[in-house]
C-alpha cells in the first residue's frame, strides 16, 4: 500500500489523492446495487475527486499561492488520504481471506453481496461519507475564499493601473512643448477637422501641419 508525503500540498499530492479515490470508487461501483449506503459513499467520492480537480487546476494556473493555502490543502488532502486508506485496507483484508478460502474467481460475487458488511455496516459506511464530505466541504471554502481574494487584488489592481493612466493622460498636454504646432486635417470642402474625425484616407493623407 502507497505512503503519501504531504507537507506542502503540491500537485504531486493531488493526484497521489485522485489515484487512491479513483482505486476505491471502482471497487465499490462493482457492489454499488447492494446497498444504498455505498451508493452515497460513491457519490461523495465522486464529489471530492470533482473538488480535488479544481483545486489542482486553480493551483496550476496560480503564479503565487500562498503558503498558508498550501498547508491547509496538504492538511485536508492527508485526512482524505488518510479516510480513503481505511476503506482500502479494509477492501484488501477481506479480499486476500477470500483467495485464500476460496480463490480469486469467487471474489467479484463475494464482494459484491458482502461489501456493506466488509466495510463495517451502515454505520460505518455512514460515518465515512461523513466525514469525508467534511473535508471536501473545507476543500471548497478555501479555495472559494482564496479565488475572491485573488479576484479582488485583481479588481485593486486594476483600480491602480487605471488611475495612473489617467493621471498620465492629464499630464501630458503639460508635456508638449508649446513651439510644436499642431497637426490639422482638412476634409474635401478645405475644413479643418479633428485628426480623429471620420476622414477618407485619401483625404487624410494630405493633411498637413498649420503653420506652414
Amino acid at each position: 500500500m502507497p505512503v503519501f508525503a504531504f507537507t506542502v500540498g503540491s500537485l504531486g499530492d493531488i493526484l497521489a489523492v485522485l489515484q487512491l479515490a479513483w482505486e476505491i470508487r471502482q471497487n465499490l461501483s462493482d457492489a454499488a446495487g447492494a446497498s444504498n449506503a455505498i451508493q452515497a459513499l460513491v457519490r461523495e467520492i465522486d464529489a471530492f475527486a470533482l473538488a480535488v480537480e479544481g483545486a489542482r487546476s486553480v493551483l496550476e494556473r496560480s503564479q503565487s499561492v500562498p503558503p498558508s493555502l498550501r498547508n491547509s490543502v496538504a492538511f485536508i488532502l492527508a485526512n482524505c488520504a488518510e479516510l480513503l486508506r481505511e476503506v482500502q485496507k479494509k477492501i484488501a483484508v477481506r479480499r486476500q481471506q477470500v483467495l485464500q478460502d476460496q480463490g480469486a474467481s469467487a471474489w467479484s460475487a463475494i464482494w459484491a453481496a458482502c461489501a456493506w458488511t466488509f466495510l463495517g455496516g451502515e454505520r460505518d459506511i455512514e460515518c465515512l461519507r461523513r466525514r469525508l464530505a467534511e473535508q471536501h466541504s473545507a476543500l471548497q471554502m478555501i479555495f472559494t475564499a482564496y479565488q475572491s481574494s485573488a479576484l479582488h487584488a485583481q479588481e485593486d489592481n486594476f483600480v491602480e493601473v487605471w488611475r495612473g493612466v489617467r493621471l498620465l493622460i492629464e499630464r501630458l498636454p503639460a508635456r508638449v512643448p508649446n513651439d510644436i504646432p499642431p497637426f490639422v486635417f482638412f476634409n474635401e470642402q478645405g475644413y479643418g477637422v479633428e485628426p480623429l474625425a471620420d476622414v477618407p484616407f485619401t483625404v487624410s493623407t494630405h493633411g498637413v501641419i498649420d503653420g506652414d
